[in-house]
């Protein structure tokens, strides 16, 4: 059944959106060209979607169990180094397999999501906010994510690949 959650179903859409700007951008890169990294700095395209699929699994323990391993994804948590040796890396086929399977979990979830959930207060933030809700740590991790997305539509161009959204 439907929600009738005005704001479980925005964030839904929210993260529908950045789950297209994520594959589209991922799409047709090779393992090489996901490992690389800008000259000035910054981490590359299999670090930062790896990065978001650990972030997702943040979301969805927000609602409790999830069949998702989020400890497979040491290496992409906050705070790690953008630099990963090959063998750290998981290939970019199977980071998209899982971001995937994350963002099926993931929507499922906004779709049903209640007021009373959504209010409720949430443990353990990025921000560190003694009042944060399950509803607005949701809403800072899809901001969070859409940020990403965007550093995958530029690292699409650093590979020297057409960007897709024109």
């Amino acid at each position: 059944m439907a929600s009738t959650n005005l704001a479980g179903r925005l964030l839904k859409l929210q993260a529908g959106y950045n789950g297209y700007v994520v594959r589209a951008h991922a799409q047709g890169l090779t393992q090489a060209e996901s490992l690389a990294r800008p000259e000035a700095g910054g981490n590359s395209l299999n670090w930062v979607l790896g990065h978001i699929t650990n972030s997702r699994a943040d979301m969805l323990a927000l609602f409790g169990e999830t069949t998702f391993d989020a400890a497979r994804y040491a290496h992409y948590k906050r705070g790690e180094s953008g630099e990963l040796a090959p063998a750290d890396a998981k290939s970019i086929e199977d980071i998209l397999a899982d971001f995937e399977s994350t963002e099926k979990e993931l929507l499922h979830h906004l779709e049903t999501v209640t007021d009373r959930r959504l209010a409720e207060p949430a443990q353990g933030g990025p921000r560190k906010d003694e009042n944060e809700t399950v509803g607005t740590m949701l809403a800072f991790l899809i901001f969070h994510e859409t940020y990403h997305a965007g550093q995958i539509a530029i690292l699409r161009r650093f590979y020297g690949k057409d960007g897709i959204i024109k």
